[in-house]
């Protein structure tokens, strides 16, 4: 017989800011952790629809890592959505941002573990891969070298910092994971 104590129903509350929000400013929709993202859909869904373990959104299917847990040398896998970014077309060709986004790791301590800068985004949807590797400085006898390291296991912060380079507007987003 199956011990149906542990059935339920799990909830995230999450806020999108409205149209008005981001009309004068820039915002990003809630920064999540993904396990996989597939590109399934010829067309855009219009509305979120929910199922067991998974989730689609516009044109894709997530797995979406709830408890923003990674293991030691896992990258992590982030996605969302940029809102209000100004955009420039070329005569001739599709509009397009020029967005930079800073990812930073975060100690407990509140000391910068892992930046990474990424450049030259010409879109408002990111799928972004973070390999959470630490270059740590070694000094001994054999003299200076650099080293890449898995982070260590424990609790962080992942801080995201976005600018938008057309309207010089920024937003920040912090998110808490932990690395088991």
């Amino acid at each position: 017989m199956n011990d149906l104590k542990k059935v339920g129903v799990t909830y995230l509350d999450i806020d999108l800011p409205g149209p008005e929000s981001y009309l004068t400013s820039l915002e990003t929709t809630p920064v999540f952790f993904a396990k996989k993202l597939d590109d399934i859909m010829r067309q855009p869904d219009l509305i979120t629809s929910l199922h067991e373990g998974i989730f689609k959104w516009s044109k894709i299917q997530v797995v979406p890592n709830i408890d923003n847990a990674v293991s030691p040398g896992e990258v992590l896998r982030i996605a969302y959505c940029i809102l209000g970014a100004k955009s420039k077309a070329e005569p001739g060709q599709q509009a397009k941002n020029d967005i930079e986004c800073v990812y930073e790791v975060h100690g407990e301590d509140g000391e910068v573990a892992i930046r990474l800068i990424v450049h030259d985004i010409h879109m408002a949807g990111i799928d972004q891969l973070l390999p959470l590797k630490q270059t740590v400085l070694i000094k001994d006898d054999k003299g200076e070298r650099q080293e890449q390291r898995n982070l260590i296991p424990g609790k962080y912060s992942l801080v995201v910092k976005v600018k938008d380079k057309l309207s010089g507007a920024t937003v920040e987003k912090k998110v808490p994971f932990e690395v088991k």
